[in-house]
């Protein structure tokens, strides 16, 4: 009989999974082993057959844990290959999505620039003709003082007045304070989180 016709009579009943299988082919060799000393100690006559036949089982056993063991590890790399692969590919998935969002990120960063520029045009504007109504405001014509809460500088989100401790209000603190430059300043931390990503990608690799 053959070398691979013995193994495969003697692990017929091993597990095809390989973890499972090293266990029971090592459980079956300490049986065999205790079989054989049995033998040894009990035999009459001409045993030598009787034990080279479970010593011929023994190795073929020994020799299926080493090729289990050896398929548990490429299967091992296997999964570390594949695992490897998936998160270099979510990697660079997410970069790809960022290098997407990032002009659309800096357009909108523009329109709030000129929002902002407009709406202090606009407010500039607004204050001069509110000026221009009630600071000349001729003699011929009844008196302002019962008519100044008309004004659009009173109201709350253009007055400069601070109301119960609250801020100036929400539009003048806005035009005070611009312009803001958004968009510069988001082109350039774009640029410098496409430098990290990029860089940290190439660190990896190495």
């Amino acid at each position: 009989m053959s070398l691979v016709q013995t193994m495969k009579n003697t692990i017929r009943n091993i597990s095809q999974n390989p973890t499972e299988a090293v266990a029971q082919a090592e459980q079956r060799i300490v049986e065999l082993q205790a079989d054989r000393e049995q033998k040894l100690i009990d035999a009459e006559g001409d045993y030598l057959e009787a034990i080279a036949a479970i010593d011929e089982q023994i190795r073929t056993l020994q020799a299926s844990v080493v090729v289990h063991r050896d398929r548990i590890a490429a299967q091992a790399v296997k999964r570390a290959r594949q695992e490897r692969k998936r998160l270099e590919d979510e990697k660079t998935a997410f970069i790809a999505e960022v290098k997407k969002l990032i002009p659309r990120r800096q357009a909108s960063a523009a329109r709030i620039d000129a929002a902002s520029k407009e709406a202090a045009s606009a407010f500039a504007e607004l204050a001069a003709t509110d000026d221009a109504i009630f600071l000349n405001w001729p003699e011929v014509m009844p008196r302002i003082d019962s008519l100044g809460y008309l004004r659009a500088m009173r109201i709350d989100v253009l007055s400069p007045s601070r109301k119960q401790k609250m801020m100036a209000g929400l539009v003048r603190e806005i035009v005070n304070r611009g312009p803001f430059n958004i968009a510069e300043e988001v082109e350039k931390r774009g640029r410098e989180l496409v430098n990290e990503l990029d860089g940290r990608t190439d660190e990896a690799a190495a």
